[in-house]
C-alpha cells in the first residue's frame, strides 16, 4: 500500500471499508460512487461545458480547435508546405499556445532545403524531425508509433497546443491502415486522447495516386481516400488538398492549395491557402494567405457581423494605430467583443505589424 492509499483509508473514509475485493481502497474507489446510475448524474452536461463556439476556432469555420482533422493529397504534391501554413498561421494568430510538429517521412536535407528554419526560430514552435541523425547519435532509435502512445498516456495537460503528425503511417506500428479494428483502436486509444486532454491533432495521409488532366490541374474525381473508412468515422474534419499551381510553382515562388471539406462534423468549410516559398515579391519565406470563400455568409451573429464591417470600412481608408480603433469605433479600449473579433480574424481580415515600436492594423484585400 503506498502512501496516499494509506491516507485515503486512515482519514478519508469511516472504517469498516470493504470493496468488491476485500482489500484497502485505492484513489479511484473514493472519487467514483459505485452505483452507475449515480454515477452517470455526475457525468452529465454543465453550463461550464458551454464554450462560446467562435472562439472555438482554430480557422473560422473551417477548423475547431480539439478536434481531429486529416489532410490527405497524393504523394509528392506538397502537403507538407500546406501542413506548415496552417501550423504558422494557427501559432501567428496565437490560437494555439504551441506546436509540436512530429515529422516522420521527411529527411533533413528535404526540410531545410523547403526552409524550415522560419518554423523552428520561433519559442513554442517545436519542429521534431524523427529522421534526424542527432537524435538516432544522442537519444538512440525512436519508436515512432511508442512516442504519440507515451503523448497519450502521460497524464500532462495539452489544452491549447497543436499536434501535427507527417505521415500518419509514420506513427501506426504495425497496425494496419486497412484494417477496421486496428484503426479504430488506434484513434480511441492514442489520437482520441489527445484530444480529450485539450490538443488539436492534425494526421496528414495520402490518396491514390493523382491523374492529370490536360491542362496540367489534378483530376479531383479521381482521386480517392486510402486505408480503412473507421480512420474518417473517427474524427471531425477532412480535408481533400489539391495543389492548384504545382507544374509552375518554383517559377511562381508560392504554392497555392484547395482545401476541399470531405467531413464536415464540425467546420470542414473549402478554403484557400497560399504558402510563399521564395523570399520575394514583397514576401518572406513561408508567408501564409488564407482565404475562405464567403466567410461572411458563416457568420450568424449580427453583432459580430456589424463589428467586422466597421473595422474594415475605417482600414478602408488606410492603415491605424491599434490603440486608436477603439476611439474610432467609439468603444472601450478592453471592449471584450472587439478583442475577440480581432484575434479571431486576424490573417483573414486584417492584419497587424509594428513599426517604430508601435502596434498597427492594416486591411487584407482579397
Amino acid at each position: 500500500m503506498n502512501q496516499i492509499d494509506g491516507i485515503i483509508s486512515q482519514k478519508c473514509l469511516k472504517p469498516p471499508y470493504i470493496n468488491d475485493k476485500n482489500v484497502v481502497p485505492r484513489l479511484v474507489d473514493v472519487r467514483q460512487p459505485s452505483k452507475p446510475v449515480e454515477r452517470s448524474r455526475q457525468y452529465a452536461l454543465k453550463e461550464q461545458d458551454k464554450q462560446d463556439t467562435t472562439q472555438d476556432w482554430l480557422i473560422p469555420f473551417v477548423l475547431k480547435k480539439q478536434s481531429i482533422v486529416v489532410l490527405y493529397a497524393p504523394a509528392g504534391s506538397g502537403k507538407t508546405f500546406a501542413a506548415w501554413g496552417l501550423c504558422k498561421f494557427a501559432y501567428l494568430t496565437k490560437k494555439v499556445s504551441e506546436v509540436f510538429y512530429f515529422d516522420g517521412d521527411n529527411g533533413l536535407n528535404t526540410i531545410f532545403d523547403r526552409g524550415v528554419d522560419e518554423l523552428y526560430k520561433y519559442k513554442k514552435f517545436n519542429y521534431i524531425a524523427l529522421n534526424n541523425p542527432r537524435i538516432y547519435r544522442e537519444f538512440g532509435e525512436v519508436d515512432n508509433f511508442k512516442l504519440l502512445k507515451d503523448i497519450a498516456s502521460s497524464g500532462e495537460d495539452l489544452s491549447g497546443m497543436l499536434f501535427v503528425f507527417d505521415s500518419m503511417k509514420d506513427f501506426v506500428g504495425n497496425l494496419s491502415m486497412e484494417s477496421t479494428d486496428d484503426m479504430k483502436s488506434y484513434f480511441v486509444n492514442y489520437v482520441a486522447k489527445l484530444r480529450l486532454r485539450g490538443a488539436t491533432v492534425v494526421l496528414l495521409h495520402h490518396t491514390n495516386k493523382a491523374v492529370k488532366q490536360k491542362d496540367g490541374t489534378i483530376n479531383t474525381n479521381m482521386l480517392t481516400f486510402t486505408g480503412s473508412q473507421q480512420i474518417l468515422n473517427s474524427l471531425e474534419t477532412a480535408y481533400m488538398v489539391v495543389p492548384k499551381n504545382g507544374e509552375t510553382a518554383q517559377i511562381d515562388g508560392y504554392l497555392v492549395y484547395d482545401f476541399l471539406g470531405e467531413k464536415r462534423r464540425a467546420g470542414g468549410n473549402n478554403f484557400e491557402l497560399v504558402v510563399y516559398t521564395a523570399t520575394e515579391k514583397g514576401h518572406k519565406n513561408l508567408d501564409i494567405e488564407l482565404k475562405i470563400p464567403d466567410i461572411k455568409s458563416h457568420i450568424r451573429n449580427k453583432k459580430e457581423l456589424k463589428m467586422i464591417e466597421k473595422i474594415e470600412n475605417i482600414l478602408a481608408t488606410g492603415d491605424i494605430e491599434l490603440s486608436e480603433l477603439p476611439k474610432k469605433l467609439k468603444r472601450n479600449r478592453r471592449d471584450a467583443l472587439l478583442y475577440r473579433i480581432l484575434q479571431d480574424y486576424e490573417l483573414i481580415f486584417w492584419e497587424r505589424y509594428s513599426l517604430d515600436r508601435k502596434k498597427y492594423l492594416k486591411l487584407i484585400r482579397g
